[in-house]
């Protein structure tokens, strides 16, 4: 019978410190699909709602442990993260460019047809405030640590800001596949333009 030695055990975790500091994105990307995707499954099958908003960590979760493994600081990783003091211009750039979107993309629905009942626009005014503030303090900060936080400034290292929000874009989309269908990665992918000129101009 073959057992392991601790000095083989502590070769081998070596190894894999090495090849996750050689190769820092594809092993946050590897993490953050295996945590998330797992957890998500788990819901679908009669988990319930708390294994599905665990998923939503998946991405800062990969983006801690990478960091860890490959001698990175922790702090320098998360403070970026949380920068608000920027110009105003940011600020509106960040808060009115999607209402913007928005209002130019009903009318160019309805000319193709799609109803639009403007009438229910006051109506559904709280859902739409209350969606936003869901977003914005749960769902896209537990994602963002990871997203643009660690993922960008990796791929920034080594690719120009359009090949890296590429990159980043798929991957990003392709991790809300399980949640929003097969096109679900569409949104994701031209949102990651959005985001990168926010992270990367204030």
């Amino acid at each position: 019978m073959t057992t392991s030695t601790p000095g083989a055990d502590r070769g081998r975790d070596t190894q894999i410190v090495k090849w996750v500091a050689r190769h820092r994105f594809i092993a946050f990307v590897g993490l953050t699909y295996g945590l998330s995707w797992s957890l998500w499954l788990v819901a679908a099958r009669g988990g319930g709602q708390v294994p599905f908003l665990l998923g939503a960590l998946g991405p800062m979760a990969a983006a801690a442990i990478v960091t860890v493994a490959s001698g990175g600081s922790l702090l320098a990783w998360i403070r970026p993260v949380w920068r608000w003091r920027v110009p105003v211009q940011w600020w509106l750039y960040a808060l009115g460019l999607p209402a913007l979107l928005y209002a130019v993309v009903t009318p160019v629905l309805q000319l193709f047809g799609s109803p639009t009942d403007w009438s229910l626009a006051m109506d559904r005014l709280p859902d739409y405030l209350t969606t936003f503030v869901f977003v914005l303090f749960l769902g896209g900060a537990l994602e963002e640590p990871g997203w643009r936080g660690f993922g960008l400034p990796v791929l920034q290292a080594r690719y120009s800001p359009l090949r890296a929000t590429l990159i980043l874009g798929l991957v990003w989309g392709v991790w809300h596949i399980p949640v929003y269908g097969p096109a679900g990665f569409v949104v994701p992918l031209v949102l990651a333009f959005f985001y990168t000129v926010l992270w990367n101009d204030p």
